[in-house]
């Protein structure tokens, strides 16, 4: 005979008085509301493989049929990425990117760019009026869980990190002070905007890390093999969680780790294989959390790019030691699939 939960209580509180039954079944409300608050699993995304995100591009005069695409960055495999749209006869383009985490992407509308932003399982919808005459896109509406993400982009305009690019790094004590400078203000903007477009709290971070990488990567990319003045490298985390999904956090670390290897070994001559073995050995002894795993999963993935697979081999036998066997799988399926070539 099947037990009912709780019957006795149910029997007691028929016998209780209206006013405590009230009082005693709201202390059980309470109860459960604060399990699932502890227990369900939050809706945040996550770094996952093979999800799709979906964008719906909709003129809002459709007119003749015009050229759309986008790119985005691929985080584990360290790539750039082309989408092609589809364009259906109800005037919709339709594109489907396969993510490994929420991801900036570019779409572009004849040539016309438009900052957007990716989260696995989800649909983007983006409403735009273009004027073939003048060739501009007039209007843009965005609808979906990162329309206020994607607001953002568009108010923020063209990143002024990206001013770093044109700044002269000739002295670099100058280009660091520019470049301090420039994070402050686009930190500032950030703040700003989190409360004006009511950003999500897990955007914010992840925008935050990507841009304190971005502005440390560039300074050590400007530096280049050159011994760094003092004061000018960032004092930015190694192994830092909260920084995944960065794009710019992993470059930033390769870059860092390349540096300390060649300050060690100014004059190595080493081979590719010697140089990653290296790089993946520094990396076991300063990242200890997730971002261990997708480190070594991208400079594997690297080698089977360049077309290293000997090298990745190598590297995947003495660097297996991965605490998240989804990158494990990921890279056992990779170089698998290379073999049936």
């Amino acid at each position: 005979m099947t037990q009912i939960p709780y019957k006795g209580l149910i029997q007691d509180l028929y016998r209780t008085p209206a006013p405590i039954v009230i009082s005693v079944l709201m202390i059980l409300y309470l109860g459960l509301l604060s399990y699932y608050s502890l227990n369900i699993k939050n809706n945040d995304p996550e770094f996952n493989f093979y999800s799709t995100s979906t964008v719906k591009a909709e003129p809002i005069n459709p007119n003749n049929e015009i050229l759309v695409n986008a790119i985005f960055n691929n985080v584990v495999e360290g790539q750039r990425e082309s989408v092609a749209a589809t364009h259906n006869d109800s005037g919709f383009y339709h594109f489907s990117f396969n993510v490994n985490s929420p991801r900036p992407a570019t779409v572009y509308i004849e040539g016309e760019s438009i900052e957007i932003f990716l989260i696995p399982d989800s649909t983007l919808k983006i409403r735009f009026g273009y004027n073939p005459q003048k060739q501009t896109i007039d209007s843009l509406i965005f609808e979906g869980p990162a329309a206020s993400i994607c607001r953002y982009y568009q108010i923020a305009g063209r990143h002024s990190l990206s001013q770093l690019n044109s700044l002269s790094s000739e002295d670099l004590n100058v280009f660091g002070k520019q470049a301090d400078s420039i994070l402050k203000v686009d930190l500032a903007f950030l703040n700003e905007m989190k409360t004006r477009l009511s950003l999500p709290e897990w955007f914010v971070l992840f925008q935050t890390n990507e841009l304190i990488y971005q502005k440390a990567y560039m300074k050590l990319s400007a530096a280049g093999k050159n011994e760094l003045p003092a004061g000018y490298a960032d004092s930015v985390a190694l192994d830092n969680k909260d920084a995944v999904f960065s794009y710019y956090y992993y470059l930033y670390l390769n870059q860092y780790m390349k540096k300390i290897i060649s300050d060690k070994n100014p004059d190595s001559g080493e081979d590719f294989k010697t140089s990653q073995i290296k790089l993946l050995t520094l990396s076991d002894s300063l990242l200890k959390s997730e971002v261990h795993d997708v480190f070594v999963t991208r400079t594997i993935i690297n080698c089977v790019q360049k077309n290293q697979i000997e090298s990745a081999e190598v590297l995947f036998r003495k660097h297996s030691n991965i605490k998240e066997k989804k990158y494990y799988r990921f890279i056992q399926r990779v170089l698998d699939s290379r073999k049936q070539v």
